[in-house]
C-alpha cells in the first residue's frame, strides 16, 4: 500500500497485463457503500475483491488502481474549517454499531485486495483519481473511473469516461455533453458556481 506522497512516482511502474490496454481507477468507498444497506455490511471483502475483480474484466483493465479515502481533506478544511461538517453522523446505537463495523471491512481492505491500493492520511480518493487521471492516464488506451461522484465529471475525456454502479450507467464525453449540454469543463464550471450541499 502506498504510503506517502513521495510513492505516487510509483504510479509510472508498467502494466501488469499486455492482454489489456486500459486503465481502471476505482472510487474505493464509493463503490463499498453498496453494502452498507446490505446483510453482509459486516463481511462484505470478499465480494468486494470479487466486484473489483468483474470490473478490471470488463473494462479490460491491464492496470487497476483502487484509491481510498482517509478522513477529510486537510487542504480542503485549511481553505474552509467547516468543510463537510453538515454530514450527520448516525445517532441510534444500532445504527452507530453498524457503521462501525462497517467501516472495519472497509478500512482493512487495503490490506487484503490483489489491486494496487493508494491510502493517504487527509487525502480522498477524487483526489488521488484525479491525479492518476492527468499523470498516467495518458500512458493507456482509455481510462475508466469507477464512482457516481458527480466532481469527477469534470474528468470526463475523449480517453476518459465513468461508470456509475449505483445507476449502471456509463459517462462519457459524447453522453455528458448529450445529457447536460454542457462540456466537461462547463460541467465544473456549473459545479463552482452551484457549490456543493452534501
Amino acid at each position: 500500500m502506498t504510503k506517502s506522497w513521495n510513492d505516487l512516482a510509483e504510479l509510472t511502474a508498467p502494466a501488469i497485463d499486455d492482454t489489456f490496454e486500459n486503465l481502471l481507477l476505482i472510487d474505493a468507498n464509493n463503490v463499498a457503500y453498496r453494502w452498507l444497506q446490505r446483510v453482509n455490511y459486516n463481511n462484505f471483502a470478499s465480494d468486494y475483491q470479487r466486484t473489483i475483480q468483474s470490473l478490471t474484466k470488463s473494462y479490460e483493465a491491464c492496470r487497476t488502481i483502487v484509491c481510498f479515502d482517509f478522513g477529510r481533506s486537510y487542504y480542503r478544511m485549511s481553505m474552509y474549517d467547516e468543510y463537510k461538517q453538515n454530514r450527520k453522523k448516525p445517532k441510534e446505537e444500532a445504527e452507530a454499531k453498524k457503521y462501525e463495523e462497517f467501516f472495519g471491512v472497509l478500512n482493512s481492505l487495503p490490506e487484503t485486495l490483489n489491486e494496487e491500493t493508494l491510502k493517504f492520511r487527509g487525502v480522498e480518493a477524487d483526489d488521488l483519481i484525479a491525479y492518476a487521471a492527468k499523470h498516467i492516464a495518458k500512458d493507456y488506451r482509455h481510462t475508466w473511473i469507477v464512482s457516481s461522484d458527480r466532481d469527477l465529471y469534470q474528468l470526463v475525456d475523449n480517453d476518459i469516461s465513468i461508470f456509475n454502479m449505483f445507476s449502471r450507467r456509463e459517462i462519457t464525453k459524447q453522453t455528458l455533453e448529450e445529457d447536460f449540454e454542457m462540456t466537461p469543463d462547463e460541467y465544473l464550471l456549473s459545479r463552482i458556481i452551484e457549490g456543493d450541499k452534501s
